[in-house]
């Protein structure tokens, strides 16, 4: 999450965290170098407290991690340096550094062939001896052969913050609250109006925008019993309900029913029945979705595995083939 105009909610951030558990990263700019906070211990309330003890100047990035190489510890939790005076320090939980840090999103499934090819043709090429390795340290430790213009290339969510500002890179950078975040997930908008309540996803984390039309009026004296009531503002005309019903299913099919019961309590008087149903029948978990999205993901990178497989056992048919032939060629001429 990219932070240049305005400072992180620590809603924003608890939302954040909450979808991605695995340890948290911070850094800023001081003078001419860039300074980094991260490990395990960096979480929501780390990071506000930070901004106000260091008198943190915008922009700031601040990254929440979960583990897809490498296991979960303080060392692998972004940022990384990017320079080669911080070699093998790129795991310690604070520094700074002269060029900039490196954060990234997503997962880069072949880091370790470009790794490969690196120390095959360099040899002066060596990887850092100290910690465990994984795609996103790997991408940082090549921006020091080939340059940071190489992140250009190789389609990865990776923001850089230097010296002198942040650098992006990669497609599917989206706003949330005004900042540049590299996905929206962790920030639902589930829209019953014009009334705002903030809340964090119980399954999975994620923030819960919830709009509302409701108007709270206070009874006159001469209306029956005292008090405050909350009453739904209906919409004037059924193609906007329509239009309406089908953006709440849609926005319900993101959230668990966990999610809702945390958000609502038991307390839904003001939903209609419809809308309850609703709710409850277009349900899908947070974890759920993702889950299914990474087996797909899976299953795309085993299927191109098996292609390459494929391609290269014809190669070495038509080689032995080859061989024969030459081989038979040799015998008749002898």
């Amino acid at each position: 999450m990219k932070f240049t105009d305005n400072y992180p909610t620590e809603e924003m951030l608890k939302s954040a965290e909450a979808m991605n558990s695995d340890g948290g990263g911070v850094a800023w700019i001081e003078g001419k170098e860039v300074v980094w906070e991260k490990g395990l211990h960096v979480k929501t309330k780390y990071i506000m407290d930070l901004i106000k003890d260091c008198k943190i100047q915008l922009p700031m990035i601040i990254h929440f991690r979960i583990t897809t190489h490498g296991g979960t510890n303080d060392e692998l939790c972004h940022p990384f340096a990017i320079s080669k005076e911080n070699f093998n320090k790129d795991i310690e939980t604070s520094g700074r550094d002269t060029k900039g840090v490196l954060f990234h999103n997503g997962i880069w499934s072949n880091y370790d062939d470009v790794a490969l090819d690196v120390l095959k043709t360099n040899p002066d090429a060596h990887l850092p001896d100290s910690g465990n390795l994984s795609d996103s340290r790997v991408m940082a430790w090549l921006v020091q052969y080939f340059g940071m213009n190489y992140l250009s290339m190789i389609d990865e969510k990776v923001t850089v913050l230097t010296p002198e500002g942040i650098r992006t890179f990669g497609k599917g950078w989206t706003k949330v609250q005004g900042n540049e975040c590299s996905n929206d997930s962790f920030d639902h908008t589930y829209s019953y109006g014009g009334y705002e309540s903030w809340g964090v996803n119980g399954h999975g984390g994620g923030m819960t925008r919830v709009k509302g039309n409701f108007q709270e009026s206070k009874r006159s004296d001469k209306s029956t019993g005292a008090g405050n009531q909350t009453t739904l503002q209906i919409e004037k005309t059924e193609e906007e309900a329509e239009e309406k019903k089908q953006e709440e299913k849609s926005q319900a099919q993101k959230m668990s029913r966990t999610d809702w019961e945390i958000l609502y309590g038991e307390d839904m008087d003001y939903m209609t029945e419809e809308e309850k149903a609703l709710m409850y029948d277009s349900q899908v978990s947070v974890d759920e979705f993702n889950r299914i999205q990474r087996i797909k993901e899976m299953e795309e990178e085993l299927t191109e595995a098996e292609a390459k497989l494929d391609a290269q056992k014809e190669v070495d048919m038509n080689y032995a083939k080859w061989l024969e032939g030459k081989k038979e060629k040799a015998d008749k001429d002898g």
